[in-house]
């Protein structure tokens, strides 16, 4: 389990810094008791984020943020409200 999170650590971060490198921005919330919200209907279904970087660093970008649970799995929320 440790190396597991380890792993989706450290692709996290490769993916923050393509980001940076680019001269952009994003939004990735990492937690494991989080509580949020959507502002409204989400239609992007959850995913697994080790398998798709790509997706990860394309959801980030845009309006709204990129959520990862404890799992490894990422949600898109846009225009959320994390509590």
């Amino acid at each position: 389990m440790e190396t597991t999170k380890i792993k989706l650590d450290e692709e996290i971060i490769k993916v923050c810094f393509k980001i940076a490198k680019k001269g952009e921005g994003g939004l990735i919330v990492v937690g494991e008791n989080l509580i949020y919200s959507p502002l409204i209907e989400q239609i992007i279904p959850s995913f697994k984020v080790v398998n798709n970087l790509k997706l990860l660093e394309q959801l980030a970008k845009i309006d709204g943020a990129v959520v990862i649970n404890h799992k490894g799995y990422g949600f898109l929320w846009s225009k959320i409200k994390i509590r």
